[in-house]
């Protein structure tokens, strides 16, 4: 796996993981017609004026050239919080990967840098 900063060019893919996740976490939970509902255009959207307003804080996983996993931080945005503070925006991990420390490898990424 290789862990590196989100581009442009991955935020299709991006928004692809991030409405099938969705789909799959929330379902029995979430009514079916918004899962259904959830689109992959609007959230490339919205994934690009992220990355292009905060570039360096969004980091994704990827394997065999394909996104599996991805994680959007940045200071916190409490007004009182001290300036080395910081927060995880969203955390995305494909199913297969839940609970194979994938989750964690992107935490312990941005945590590098937040740090640095």
């Amino acid at each position: 796996m290789e862990i590196r900063v989100g581009t442009l060019k991955d935020c299709r893919a991006i928004a692809e993981l991030h409405v099938k996740v969705w789909q799959q976490a929330y379902s029995g939970i979430l009514p079916k017609h918004y899962l259904a509902s959830l689109s992959v255009p609007e959230r490339e959207i919205m994934w690009r004026r992220i990355v292009d307003r905060q570039p360096g804080q969004l980091l994704v996983a990827r394997v065999a050239d394909a996104v599996v996993d991805f994680i959007a931080f940045g200071a916190s945005r409490d007004e009182d919080a001290p300036t080395d503070r910081a927060e995880i925006w969203a955390i995305y991990v494909e199913v297969p990967s839940w609970s194979t420390g994938t989750g964690r490898l992107l935490w312990l990424q941005a945590q590098d840098f937040i740090v640095s």
